[in-house]
Formats: structure tokens, sequence, C-alpha cells
């Protein structure tokens, strides 16, 4: 497992005594005084290896000055040359990283991004950002200089480098120049990571129903463990189709969420909160029917159905059935196929539900030229159909046909 510094290095304000030099203050009140802020950095974090980005008319000959370099090597003359033209090549840089490395106390790496904001620019630059880091590697950003969109284009390369190399990020830095005080800021950006998972997360839970994503993030903020333990709980009951036991769990967590999150967590209080309010309903029909809808939208069918089915049977029961008696939902549906309770209309319709959910849950092949088989025929079909059922199901609470007359 590597250290790895990862530096964008851009073209500062340069006059007849070089480029100019800013003094950098760290958090802890340390100051640091360069014309770029990657070599402080490196200094402080005492990286394994530093892997510094630039264009073609980045100052990367200010490497080789603070190097003390002979200037009368000509791969330095030509290099420097190369930077005022605009026109510094990658094989430039890969005659020159021999010479850097030999006066520096870690692996240095240089690498040629392009200039452009293209999505194809975009998309070179994360590729070479990616080649130059390995699988569980520490790494270090170093945003403070270059090309404007560059700070937002290493935030989302962040996020690859977890995601795809599950590389951990330690830091990113920004030194912030102000220019009425001629001073520099450093701040550790790394909050920002934070916030995209806590995004993430909620993509995530919309994508697939799962509580538990959000456990990580709630351990980073604070909650107490067995509060979170109940989100990972919830998520396995409601998987089993125990909306009870789920029910339990997430009305255990909610007083967490009484009051805003905190730290970062704060801004999506009310996003979490909305997510699991369907637990505060005592009602198991509107409980199930809004899981069928929810992996309805989702396009998880399976589920969606045998939810449809169970929230139609709950509302067939009376006054004293239990909503978890199974014997009493069996007699339920029952006698709602043989004419003695709900709405005869809704018959044709949940028996086709009852049709899609066996061949979604069991694989079997529908009869050939049913309803069933066109409906299942493909996704959009499928969709319609699901929606059409629902719709209709729920139009009115079934009642016994002794009732109804």
């Amino acid at each position: 497992m590597s250290t790895v510094l990862i530096s964008f290095i851009g073209r500062t304000p340069k006059d007849q005594d070089g480029y100019r030099q800013t003094v950098y203050r760290f958090p802890n009140g340390e100051e640091h005084e360069t014309a770029y802020f990657g070599w402080s950095l490196a200094e402080k974090r005492a990286p394994d290896r530093m892997v510094i980005l630039g264009t073609s008319g980045s100052m990367w000959e200010f490497l080789v000055e603070t190097q003390n370099i002979p200037e009368a090597d000509d791969t330095i003359i030509n290099l420097m040359e190369a930077c005022e033209k605009h026109t510094v090549t990658q094989a430039q840089l890969d005659s020159v990283k021999p010479l850097l490395n030999e006066h520096c106390p870690f692996e240095l790496e240089l690498g040629l991004i392009p200039a452009g904001s293209e999505p194809a620019d975009l998309t070179s630059t994360l590729a070479v950002m990616s080649e130059h880091v390995n699988p569980d590697d520490q790494v270090i950003l170093d945003i403070t200089h270059g090309l404007r969109h560059l700070p937002m284009l290493a935030l989302v390369c962040a996020m690859m480098l977890r995601r795809l190399h599950g590389i951990e990020i330690q830091h990113i830095y920004y030194g912030q120049y102000n220019p009425d005080t001629k001073l520099g800021t450093v701040h550790d950006l790394h909050s920002m990571l934070h916030l995209m998972d806590w995004v993430q997360a909620l993509e995530r839970f919309d994508h697939d129903g799962n509580y538990g994503v959000f456990a990580p993030l709630l351990e980073k903020e604070g909650i107490p463990e067995d509060r979170i333990r109940c989100l990972s709980e919830a998520a396995y009951y409601e998987r089993l189709f125990n909306l009870g036991s789920a029910q339990a769990k997430l009305n255990t967590f909610m007083p967490v969420l009484n009051e805003p999150l905190p730290g970062t967590g704060a801004l999506f209080t009310e996003g979490l909160k909305d997510r699991l309010s369907w637990a505060k309903d005592k009602d198991r029909g509107r409980q199930q029917w809004h899981q069928a809808e929810f992996y309805l939208k989702q396009g998880d069918y399976p589920r969606a159905a045998i939810f449809g089915c169970e929230a139609f049977i709950s509302s067939l029961l009376e006054s004293g059935e239990a909503v978890t008696d199974h014997n009493q939902r069996e007699n339920a549906e029952q006698e709602f196929r043989d004419g003695l309770r709900g709405d005869p209309a809704r018959r044709g319709d949940y028996e086709e539900l009852k049709k899609i959910r066996n061949s979604l849950a069991h694989g079997n092949r529908p009869k050939k030229g049913s309803q069933t088989e066109k409906s299942l025929k493909t996704q959009q079909a499928l969709d319609s159909t699901l929606k059409k059922l629902f719709s209709r199901l729920r139009q009115q609470p079934p009642k016994r046909q002794s009732e109804a007359s």
C-alpha cells in the first residue's frame, strides 16, 4: 500500500524575478512560500510517490529550477523552450523525469493532460489520472493549480478511483490565494466526498430500497450503533416481505431524525425521513401498496407483483381479522374468488395480477396466447399492465357481497 500525491501544475504569473511566490498557510499555522503549492505539500505529507499532471503550457521548468539541475543540460534547455511556446510533449517529460528523480526524496511521475474541457478531453484526463494509481493506494489530491474545471474533474476522479480500484482518498487540498492579502490559505475539501457519498446513498436507496446503504454514513456522523443496526435489519426483513418487523425496526430508528443529523447528514435529514415515512402508516395494506408501487417504479417486477397481490388481500380483511394471520388471509382470498367478499368487478384484475406474479416468481411460462403472455412480452407491456392493475385494484376498498347489496 502506497501513499500517492496527485497534483496539478498550472502556470502562475511570471516577471523578471521568476514565477510569483505565494505564502501558503496550513490549518496548523505552518507557512510555506512557493510558486507551486504541490512541492510544499509533498514536503509536508512525504508521499511514496508524487504524480504531477499538467498541460503543454504548464510551468514544468519550475520543477527543474527548484531542484538545482544544471541548465546546460540539453534536455532541460529543450523543456524550458517548450514551456515558453506551450508545446511540451509527454516524451520531453519522460526524458526529464530521471533527472528530477535523482533529486527527489520520493518517486516522481509526470503526466501530460489536455487543456480543453470537451468531453473527450475530460475523459482523457480521467484516464491519465487512473493510470498513475494502483488498487489499495492511499491518494492525496492537490487541486490548487491548473485549469478552472480541474477541481470539479478531480472530485469526479476521486469518486471513480474509489469505486473502480478500492482506493482511499485521504485528503483533497486546495490552496486558496487571496489577492488582497497575497496569502494562500490551505483547505482540506475531503468533506466534499462525504457529501457525494450521501447523494450516492440516496440514489442507491431509490434504486433498490436497501436502507442499509445509509449505515456507514450515519456511523461517520456519530449515530449510536444500535440505532444504525435497525436500518440493516429493516432491510433484511423487508427483503423477506416481513413488513411488520421492518416497520418496527424503522420506527425504532426514526427518533434519530427528530432533529437534523450532525455534520453533513443535516442536509439529508428530511430526505431520509421522507424515504422511511411509510413505516409511520399503521395500515398494512397501504404499506404494501407503497412497496408495490416503489418496486414497480424501480423495475423490480417480481417484488412489485408480490406486494401488489398481498396488498389487495389485505384490503379484503374485515374488522377483527388479523392482517398477519395466514389462515385468515387465505380465507379472505378464497371468499373473494367465490364472490362472497369484495368487489366482483375486481376479480379478473386480481387473477391476472396473480398469474403475472406466479410467472415472475417461479419462472413459469404463461399459457400461449394468454393476456399474461402478452403482458410479459416486453418491459413496456409489463410495466403498463401492472400500473393499470394496481390502479384498478386500489380504486375502492372491496367489501363483502352481502354488504354491497
